[in-house]
């Protein structure tokens, strides 16, 4: 478990338990491939610490981060 992921299971357990597991980096690599472009270095290391949400718990207007998956398909 990365340094965020601890934060959040310590600090916010409610949320933590919303973030999907992190992303394979093989996945991360594959949909950029895909894509024909490379993801923002910020864009990595969130998908590393989660791939999107289990659920969308947030009470803020928006889309929840997205799984790798959706990305390409986006």
């Amino acid at each position: 478990m990365g340094p965020y992921r601890r934060l959040a299971a310590r600090v916010r357990p409610a949320s933590y338990e919303l973030l999907a597991p992190p992303a394979d980096p093989g996945r991360i690599e594959a949909a950029q491939e895909v894509m024909g472009l490379r993801f923002p270095a910020d864009l990595v290391d969130s998908l590393l610490c989660h791939d999107g949400v289990l659920e969308w718990g947030n009470l803020f207007p928006g889309e929840p981060p997205q799984p790798v998956a959706l990305i390409v398909d986006h």
